[in-house]
């Protein structure tokens, strides 16, 4: 029996001697310089051969391969994920213009908006490409508030945030953006340098700043919209829409979660949670975990599978800074950062 017992003891230490380390398996903190494997989801990088100075403004994904920038001076174009890039022919370049935001209609029509100054002015217009960027015209844009964001529903019907002195809001175009009206009761008050303006249908869209603690939402198509508050004490309050119902919010402290619309909520965790995309009940965050000191700046996704409930995280790895990006479709995000050079990322739901 001691013969066994010492022979079991001796193939046990051989084989922890031979043991492949372990060591990212047991320490939940390590940080990684590669993307961390995602369960239930595809990780997928692309090398730049462009760098785009603020990505979530100038440029727009129709799927994951084909992907439209402006480059200030020019409109480019990939076909294979935004690694090779070539111009758009006729693109006008419009003198001493500064490129403000971008964004493409579901009816593939282009809206480019520039601040262009002048000796005695300063203006704002539009360049628009009606067919994909095959024909361009350039709008002038008469309004005496000074636009920030744009969001199209098609080559007419268009909505924007706007600045005045005294703060921020919402207008709307009928005539692909000639003049703009001003959306009653949808204001923010607060200094802000962030701007989300979508329309996640049709119907239902949503706009909130990044130094306010609420957001706008619409359920006719923009013909009225109403103020959600999530209760955050931090006046920089990020949410996503799922929906309608399913809303999430967070602030420093924490992450909270609405499956009515934002009449109730119930908190899911005492620090933030950024929700990039959704499908069904399964979604990928990113988040800082507060139990890692040691991580500086970096971040881990996180998943769910029961609707945003419950997230499991990966581990914190130096590629993971979402500091802007698209939802492209429901379970499916692009982003792009320059932390290990000019990268952009993939993130599709299996």
């Amino acid at each position: 029996m001691k013969k066994t017992l010492g022979l079991l003891l001796f193939v046990l230490f051989i084989i922890s001697g031979c043991k492949k380390d372990k060591t990212s398996d047991n320490n939940p903190c390590e940080l990684l310089n590669v993307p961390p494997e995602v369960n239930g989801w595809t990780v997928e990088q692309k090398n730049s051969a462009t760098t785009f100075s603020l990505p979530e403004h100038f440029f727009h994904a129709v799927d994951a391969s084909d992907v439209y920038g402006i480059q200030m001076d020019r409109m480019v174009h990939s076909t294979d994920g935004g690694q090779q890039w070539q111009d758009v022919p006729g693109y006008p370049w419009p003198l001493q213009g500064t490129g403000l935001t971008f964004n493409m209609a579901p009816d593939n029509t282009f809206f480019v908006l520039y601040d262009s100054a002048s000796a005695t002015s300063t203006h704002q217009f539009l360049v628009v490409g009606p067919n994909l960027g095959q024909t361009f015209a350039k709008r002038p844009v008469t309004h005496d508030g000074i636009l920030v964001k744009l969001e199209f529903l098609d080559n007419m019907n268009g909505f924007a945030i706007e600045y005045r002195p005294g703060g921020f809001g919402i207008v709307r175009t009928a005539d692909g953006g000639l003049t703009w009206s001003k959306v009653q009761g949808a204001d923010f008050t607060e200094a802000n340098s962030f701007y989300r303006l979508e329309f996640k249908t049709p119907m239902f869209g949503y706009a909130f700043l990044g130094q306010s603690n609420y957001a706008y939402v619409t359920n006719d198509g923009g013909l009225n919209w109403q103020k959600v508050t999530a209760g955050l004490l931090d006046a920089h309050t990020t949410f996503y829409f799922r929906d309608k119902d399913l809303v999430f919010a967070f602030d420093v402290n924490k992450t909270v979660r609405s499956a009515d619309g934002g009449v109730s909520w119930q908190t899911i965790a005492e620090y933030p949670i950024n929700v990039l995309t959704m499908k069904g009940d399964r979604g990928i965050a990113t988040l800082r975990d507060p139990d890692c000191p040691n991580i500086g700046a970096t971040q881990a996704f996180a998943t769910t599978e029961d609707g945003g409930l419950t997230w499991t995280r990966t581990q914190h790895s130096t590629v993971i800074q979402v500091n802007s990006g698209q939802e492209i479709a429901p379970g499916q995000f692009k982003y792009y950062n320059t932390a290990m050079g000019a990268i952009f990322t993939d993130l599709t739901i299996n």
